[in-house]
């Protein structure tokens, strides 16, 4: 930092220890024995809401065995729920929740169960299906259901719309480039499913060209430590095998087409997946940051690198207020904000952790330093940060 002392200008160099805390995963053992001692992580299939209703059989041991038995593979401890409700202690040890098409509504406390549960860091897949796919008369199809009934459209930014993809043309072959969900993708299939629309935080990630439209037929969003993943149809999982309860379903065998079975490991894969539980990725900084100040509080934006969250945009709305010369920089692993409050020479210095979504005052140290008229910040990723005054 450039400051003009009678007469003179030093060089202020903000030197920041960086403590980086370890985190150990702990495990539950399953009790199947096909299961490993020590999984990747616990996948809970939601059957409640009549999952197999008409036509339809989407259950962990009907038409979705092969989704279930190929997570099993991959390391995967695999449960159903079909009984009751959804609950904070089902989701408890869970690590990723798969809702296959639910063709019934769902109550608030099983609403607010899964947005604290993705809120803390839990993966929600949630596979819907076209208009008009209301398979057991009650008014209520699954693309509603996520719009009017969980009004998880505006919490996610993911907004389920009722133009049918696929419908003539099964095939889905653009694909947007994030890490580890879209992976190997060339082609996937998709019978008259829904199609959607993103706002921030969400993301498109598969797209297909109706009426010459473009419209996303897959999304991905994050909220809080957690994430969510929207796709539009449910026959893409199908592979043709209906359960001992339902053994006149028309089921198709889909799983072993195209690269349904890659997209459906994908998903769960990226939805499981954290940056503190993947050593192999190395550290980058998030990208476009931008602190936006307002009459009573900063809106800090930025967009997190692809190797580790897949390109998304995430925001945080700071707790002190808005003032003047606002700058923010990154390490690799936390975003840093360096502002003046107000003309009175009260600077502010915060660091922000995406992970864990807190705040930490370092303005110790900084008082009678003005910002007024501007400033610049940079790292060196050595422990150092260099800020410039203007004016």
């Amino acid at each position: 930092m450039l400051l003009r002392v009678g007469g003179m200008e030093k060089l202020l160099v903000l030197s920041i220890v960086l403590v980086l805390a370890t985190s150990t995963a702990v495990y539950l053992a399953s009790s199947q024995p096909s299961q490993p001692l020590n999984p990747r992580g616990v996948v809970v299939f939601d059957f409640t809401k009549d999952e197999d209703a008409g036509n339809a059989d989407w259950r962990a041991d009907g038409a979705y065995s092969s989704f279930a038995d190929s997570l099993r593979k991959e390391g995967y401890e695999v449960k159903s729920v079909g009984d009751g409700k959804i609950n904070s202690n089902l989701l408890k040890n869970c690590t990723v929740l798969v809702i296959p098409e639910p063709q019934d509504r769902f109550s608030n406390s099983e609403r607010d169960a899964i947005i604290n549960f993705v809120k803390n860091g839990g993966g929600l897949l949630y596979i819907a299906d076209h208009k008009s796919s209301d398979r057991n008369g009650n008014g209520w199809d699954s693309w509603r259901i996520w719009n009017d009934n969980l009004n998880f459209d505006d919490l996610f930014g993911i907004h389920l719309l009722q133009v049918i993809a696929g419908n003539g043309d099964y095939e889905v072959s653009e694909f947007s480039n994030v890490s580890i969900l879209t992976d190997g993708l060339n082609t996937v299939g998709i019978w008259s499913g829904t199609t959607m629309r993103t706002e921030d935080p969400a993301r498109g990630a598969a797209y297909q060209t109706i009426g010459g439209n473009k419209y996303a037929v897959m999304a991905y969003a994050t909220y809080g430590k957690g994430r969510v993943v929207v796709w539009g149809d449910s026959s893409t999982f199908d592979d043709g095998t209906p359960d001992p309860d339902n053994r006149g379903d028309h089921l198709h065998r889909n799983w072993r087409r195209y690269d349904d079975a890659r997209l459906a490991l994908n998903i769960v894969k990226w939805l499981a997946t954290h940056s503190q539980d993947s050593p192999g990725y190395p550290p980058e900084a998030p990208t476009r940051l931008n602190a936006t100040a307002g009459d009573s509080e900063v809106r800090l934006t930025w967009r997190m690198p692809s190797t580790l969250h897949g390109e998304w945009a995430m925001a945080s709305r700071t707790f002190f207020t808005g003032g003047y010369g606002e700058c923010v920089v990154s390490d690799g692993k936390s975003i840093y904000i360096l502002m003046e409050k107000n003309e009175y020479r009260k600077a502010l210095f915060y660091r922000y952790d995406p992970t864990s979504g807190t705040w930490r005052n370092l303005s110790a140290g900084l008082s009678g330093i003005s910002f007024e008229n501007g400033v610049a910040m940079a790292y060196d990723y050595s422990g150092n940060f260099y800020v410039l005054a203007g004016g």
